[in-house]
């Protein structure tokens, strides 16, 4: 497997792929703060923000973060 896509719900699983411990940001947001939608979670890798729906792609000895779409 050469990529995961980050949905919120897998950072052990996304730690197991990128081989280091990542710190879980929680980003102020409107819509959670009055209980209106989740909030926006996101993990810094390689100076990358990845949120949910975007993928870390194996890129040589480093990782990419890229859209969804």
């Amino acid at each position: 497997m050469n990529k995961i896509r980050v949905n919120n719900l897998n950072k052990e699983e996304i730690e197991k792929f990128v081989g280091f411990p990542l710190v879980r940001e929680i980003e102020s947001d409107c819509a959670w703060q009055v209980g209106k939608a989740p909030p926006v979670i996101s993990y810094m890798i390689n100076g990358q923000k990845a949120k949910s729906g975007n993928w870390i792609i194996k890129d040589g000895d480093g990782f990419v973060v890229k859209p969804s779409n």
